[in-house]
């Protein structure tokens, strides 16, 4: 009697998908779009083996991926053209071949996902559609997650890029831009409130590709890169306490014309919470 032949996987092959967000990286993983697939390739495998693993639940392409560390856990948050957003988390059941299996899959937006941005600790992430909203999203029991608000970008365009940082306590800044040559931000004073609009930052010429906070001190650098070709940085300083006599406006800018289209004045905005005041300016120099 012939054995039974085996088949087993040697080796997969796939290519990256050409979305600039379309892939992201943590401690032994890197995650990227591979048509509606998700690819996982572990860098530090002494096999070389390449791509492990397809993680498959979109219908369509995947141009976002973001990975996350949630409470212990590695996370993945995903966005495609299918128009949803999938939160993966490592497979529960150790017969499964797959490290990563999907706890959530949210279908609340109209058009393709382009960007995702994620705070942790916050148990807080958001996602952009070219439905030109912003949506805002908390991380609940067993990986669910919960809408919490629907930000409707006005004037309307498509946002590529978000970026998203803790302020002091619980307020959050949110910074999002795309098909437009402006910056919005966003701050959420506090935990059970809503984020608002105080701030437009003009200087860029083209569409804005990619946002991302780094913490500066006691503030922020904001960099920005455009279809201009350049990386602009922008600084979010705190501001010391001020006494009534020299506080006399304290309204955050939110008019995009405030700063001359092709000018790189550098008038400051304010970024308002309920326990601290930050400046923002554009930082001398581009990159």
């Amino acid at each position: 009697m012939e054995d039974t032949p085996t088949v087993s996987l040697s080796y997969i092959a796939a290519g990256g998908n050409r979305h600039p967000s379309a892939a992201d990286w943590a401690p032994g993983l890197l995650a990227f779009g591979a048509g509606n697939n998700i690819a996982l390739w572990n860098p530090e495998d002494d096999r070389q083996n390449g791509i492990s693993a397809l993680l498959a639940g979109h219908t369509d392409a995947v141009n976002v991926v973001k990975t996350c560390d949630y409470d212990g856990q590695q996370l993945i948050i995903s966005g495609g053209a299918d128009k949803t957003v999938r939160v993966w988390r490592p497979t529960l059941q150790s017969s499964s071949p797959a490290p990563y299996e999907q706890s959530c899959c949210l279908v609340d937006h109209q058009s393709s996902v382009n960007t995702i941005s994620v705070l942790p600790d916050l148990h807080l992430f958001v996602s952009g559609s070219a439905d030109s909203t912003i949506k805002v999203w908390t991380l609940g029991e067993n990986l669910g997650a919960k809408l919490i608000q629907s930000i409707s970008l006005q004037p309307r365009y498509l946002p590529l890029t978000t970026a998203l940082a803790t302020l002091s306590e619980d307020a959050v800044v949110l910074a999002v831009a795309g098909t437009s040559s402006s910056i919005q931000l966003y701050v959420r004073p506090k935990a059970d409130a809503d984020f608002v609009l105080q701030a437009t930052l003009a200087g860029h010429e083209g569409w804005i590709r990619s946002l991302d906070f780094v913490q500066d001190g006691d503030g922020f650098l904001l960099a920005s890169a455009s279809q201009d070709k350049y990386i602009r940085l922008w600084r979010l300083r705190q501001d010391p306490p001020m006494s009534p006599s020299s506080s006399t406006n304290t309204t955050p800018s939110t008019d995009s014309s405030a700063i001359p289209k092709q000018s790189l004045s550098n008038k400051p905005h304010q970024l308002i919470t309920p326990s601290i005041t930050y400046t923002l300016t554009f930082d001398a120099g581009d990159v």
